[in-house]
């Protein structure tokens, strides 16, 4: 079995920076085609705003995604990384879904308990 630890992805930027960043953007644009798939699919389904740009939307909500794992900026006081994560996904989804679609994230968030 295959451990990721911190130390070894430290390990990889300081002493292989061009992978680091080659892996970097690898898994950018991997987490970039998955999201604006779920936003074009939304969209078809008629639970996301039909007016939206799928491809700066999934831009903006990688690059949040990268910014919340800077944990001395969101870890401060009592915040907790699930209180960030879940606020994240809950502005997201209110910003891009329309009626229907918040409906159903409200009925889903309440069944999985996430609020």
């Amino acid at each position: 079995m295959c451990q990721w630890t911190p130390e070894i992805f430290l390990e990889i930027r300081q002493t292989y920076p061009d992978i680091r960043k080659n892996l970097a953007n690898r898994k950018r644009e991997c987490l970039f085609r998955l999201v604006k798939d779920n936003l074009l699919t939304g969209i078809k389904q008629g639970l996301y705003r039909q007016e939206l740009n799928a491809d700066l939307v999934a831009r903006l909500y990688v690059k949040e995604m990268e910014d919340l794992h800077d944990t001395e900026w969101f870890m401060k006081g009592n915040i907790t990384f699930k209180e960030v994560f879940t606020t994240m996904i809950d502005n997201h989804i209110r910003g891009i879904a329309n009626e229907e679609g918040i409906a159903y994230y409200e009925q889903k968030s309440k069944n999985l308990k996430l609020n």
